[in-house]
């Protein structure tokens, strides 16, 4: 098997795409929180490289602890820039993230779920140390089409802008996501000054698009930080 080979094998099996079936080798484990279908509060676990439809053939977004998962995932774990530019050549509407590639910006596959007409899988682009983006993407059963794509959370903090968000698959099967944001409504001062909550309810069609709607959202004026102590002057 030559190089070019072993290169296109890898990334199909990274977007989830049956690689893994076709291998003698036993598949390899992807990183993630355990089974991707379950709202596991633990990503103690690496997750299997995919997991089956769910028996009654729905198909559930996989449930992440956010803060968790991105303090679990070191480097070595990432996607190599040239399988990630691979990947955005192959399928050039994938999120505009992917395609930076360059110290400090990583992107993780997490999970794959098989669907009846489609295949789901999970993505983390971590920027630095400041921000981490999740992102769900599904794919025809054969591999040839990307079909859409969904942006479902963000946690981070830099100068002034704070952002966390928590996950949970309610009782109708839609991923209900809190988003909590702190920003300065003058990014020059740094001067963070309100707050929008915001939760948002998601879903796949049996299509494998991704439907969203709005459940709550909230702002609030934070109060002002008391000013910094300032040393007393010596007498004159």
């Amino acid at each position: 098997m030559n190089i070019q080979t072993k290169v296109r094998q890898l990334l199909l099996y990274l977007v989830g795409l049956g690689v893994a079936g076709c291998s003698t080798s036993p598949p390899e484990q992807q990183v993630g929180q355990g089974a991707p279908v379950a709202s596991a509060t633990s990503v103690a676990q690496p997750a299997t490289a995919e997991a089956s439809t769910p028996s009654s053939g729905s198909c559930p977004l996989p449930v992440y602890d956010m803060e968790a998962l991105n303090n679990r995932l070191t480097e070595k774990q990432s996607l190599p820039d040239n399988v990630v530019a691979r990947l955005v050549r192959q399928y050039p509407r994938l999120p505009e993230m992917f395609r930076k590639t360059e110290d400090g910006l990583n992107l993780y596959a997490l999970d794959t779920v098989r669907c009846p007409k489609f295949r789901l899988v999970s993505y983390l682009y971590q920027g630095y140390d400041y921000y981490a983006y999740l992102y769900y993407v599904t794919f025809s059963p054969d591999g040839r089409q990307l079909l859409d794509w969904a942006q479902v959370a963000t946690i981070g903090a830099d100068e002034g802008w704070y952002a966390r968000a928590s996950m949970r698959l309610g009782p109708n099967g839609r991923l209900r996501v809190t988003a909590l944001v702190q920003d300065a409504s003058d990014p020059s001062t740094y001067v963070t000054d309100y707050q929008d909550s915001v939760v948002t309810a998601y879903r796949l069609t049996p299509q494998g698009r991704f439907r969203h709607t709005r459940l709550d959202s909230v702002r609030r004026d934070l109060p002002p930080s008391p000013p910094e102590a300032t040393p007393d002057q010596p007498a004159g």
